[in-house]
């Protein structure tokens, strides 16, 4: 018991001190960044100038993963994998096969009648944006509406929409995802999603010290107030064979309070002699000379206490006054060697029956019937006066 409170004492511990390391652990560096956050660090180029027929990748990853379908006279330079297609192609040319890992796969090719397509720019028309304005698609077709001291050299259509003091919004519309956002306004929101994300850390961290506090605590109540004795046995530990009881019958059986299983039990009948494996033998005061009493003061761990004694438990002869024991019957054998369906009274000892269904019946059973809807199989009908047994499985 002692090993048992030292290991609980040792994984309360080491449970407290893993909850603080990891409290501790949670700064700024931790928290999830979003795409947008961060200075004016661009996306790397896609291996291609402009792509129609753009395929993305069905594995759901963060940045996404692109390829370009179009067939071109000649990949772009940026292209390391660049394939001919089949001559049985109408157009004859080639096709990057180049995965392109990013958040921007460029822009769509505006194609002419019969003329070679031109390529529309790339860059965006904005440096950074705070209010940017997106489509579902995927690239997303984006403007911003920032009202700006001036517009970016990018920007093809700039209007002023304030005049004191003058601000001007650049109209364009970008293939593509918007960008960064502006450094300080950025740093703000993250200085401040930063500190909400401490406060909720600090939150939760106190709350799971809190509850693991509260569990150690209900835990060591739990190992303080049980005892060696009181200690809950499952079934299967520690059965006792019938001929080790330390009495060959009683009339007198008593329970221990003490919750344990199997029970605990003892015999308070007063007998000439006790059992030759009773090993606590107490006498009692004399009666009158001559005439020697003794109870057994052992306990009897397991499900059967044995039986009773028959008939009176002492009687007198006539021709003597010697007392002489009743003579002990012998237990009733079980009608089953284990079981794990029971069904017993609330009786002390109960009556039991078996509800298993085996292949073959104990060789005490007497009512041994077969199951109809288990066709080889067979239930004992026998009701045994006693405990129940071990259980099988």
């Amino acid at each position: 018991m002692k090993s048992g409170n030292l290991l609980t004492l040792t994984l309360g511990a080491l449970l407290l001190a893993g909850i603080s390391i990891s409290s501790a652990a949670v700064t700024t560096n931790s928290n999830i960044r979003l795409p947008t956050d961060g200075g004016g660090d661009e996306w790397p180029a896609p291996p291609w100038d402009c792509c129609d027929n753009l395929k993305q990748s069905p594995v759901r990853i963060w940045p996404p993963k692109y390829r370009c379908l179009d067939e071109v006279d000649h990949c772009a330079a940026a292209c390391e994998h660049c394939k001919h297609v089949d001559a049985s192609s109408p157009s004859g040319g080639y096709v990057c096969q180049d995965v392109y890992w990013g958040v921007n796969p460029g822009p769509k090719c505006t194609g002419g009648d019969g003329g070679e397509a031109t390529v529309r720019s790339s860059s965006r028309p904005w440096k950074c944006c705070d209010d940017a304005v997106c489509t579902r698609s995927m690239p997303p077709t984006c403007s911003c509406q920032d009202k700006v001291r001036s517009c970016s050299g990018g920007c093809g259509k700039c209007v002023q929409v304030d005049s004191q003091p003058p601000r001007f919004r650049c109209l364009d519309r970008y293939h593509g995802f918007p960008g960064p956002k502006s450094v300080n306004k950025s740093d703000t929101r993250r200085a401040g999603a930063d500190r909400s994300m401490i406060s909720l850390s600090k939150r939760s961290s106190i709350m799971k010290n809190l509850v693991t506090l509260s569990l150690f605590g209900a835990l060591l109540l739990a190992v303080a107030g049980i005892s060696a004795d009181d200690n809950i046995l499952l079934p299967t530990d520690g059965v006792v064979e019938a001929n080790t009881r330390p009495w060959e019958c009683c009339d007198k059986i008593e329970q221990s309070p003490l919750r344990s299983l199997p029970p605990r039990y003892r015999c308070n009948d007063v007998v000439k002699h006790c059992a030759a494996t009773c090993a606590e033998c107490d006498e009692l005061p004399r009666s009158f000379p001559g005439h020697r009493r003794f109870v057994c003061r052992d306990w009897f761990i397991g499900f059967n206490p044995g039986p009773k004694c028959t008939g009176k438990k002492q009687h007198c002869d006539e021709s003597s006054e010697e007392v002489v024991a009743a003579p002990a019957t012998e237990e009733k054998e079980r009608p089953w060697a284990c079981c794990d369906t029971t069904v017993c009274t609330r009786s002390w000892p109960p009556t039991c029956n078996c509800a298993d269904t085996v292949a073959e019946c104990g060789g005490a059973c007497v009512q041994c019937k077969p199951v109809a809807s288990e066709p080889g199989r067979f239930q004992c009908l026998d009701r045994y006066h006693g405990f129940p047994g071990p259980k099988c499985h």
